[in-house]
C-alpha cells in the first residue's frame, strides 16, 4: 500500500468516524401532532414535517406546522416562540380556551392567541392579564 493510499485511508476512516459519533448524537423526536420521525440535535430538526409552511413576519423567516414556529439556521430547524403579531391559520393541536373577563383566548406551546373573526386566523398575543400558571 502507497503513501497516499494509507493517507486516503485514514483520512476516510476519520470521516466515517465522525459522522458516527454525530448520528449518535441525533435522537429521533415526535413533535406534537406530527407523525414520522426526525432527528434532533440540540433542540433543532433536521428537516421540517410534511404540510409546513413559509411565514415572513418582521423580516424573518417562519416556518409553520401546526401552528408551531420554526426558525433555520446553521444547525437545522428549531422550534421556537411566535412572534407577537403574528398570525396562524389553524391553534397547535392540544391548545387550552380560556376566558377571562367575557373575551376568549387560546394559549398552547407557551404562546398566547386571539382569534380575528375577519382575517379568519389567530393572532399570536402578549399573556393576557388574569391568566396565570401557565
Amino acid at each position: 500500500m502507497t503513501a497516499v493510499q494509507k493517507s486516503w485511508l485514514w483520512m476516510t476512516s476519520l470521516w466515517l468516524a465522525l459522522a458516527l459519533v454525530v448520528g449518535s448524537m441525533a435522537a429521533p423526536v415526535k413533535a406534537a401532532g406530527i407523525s414520522g420521525s426526525f432527528h434532533a440535535y440540540k433542540g433543532y430538526v433536521s428537516h421540517l414535517p410534511h404540510g409546513h409552511y413559509h411565514y415572513m413576519y418582521g423580516g424573518h423567516h417562519y416556518w409553520i406546522h401546526h401552528g408551531i414556529f420554526y426558525h433555520s439556521d446553521a444547525f437545522g430547524y428549531k422550534e421556537v416562540k411566535a412572534p407577537i403579531g403574528a398570525t396562524i391559520r389553524a391553534l397547535p393541536i392540544g391548545y387550552t380556551q380560556w376566558n377571562v373577563r367575557g373575551k376568549t383566548y387560546y394559549s398552547a406551546n407557551g404562546n398566547f392567541y386571539r382569534y380575528m373573526p375577519r382575517k379568519g386566523a389567530y393572532k399570536v398575543i402578549a399573556r393576557p392579564k388574569g391568566i396565570v400558571g401557565v
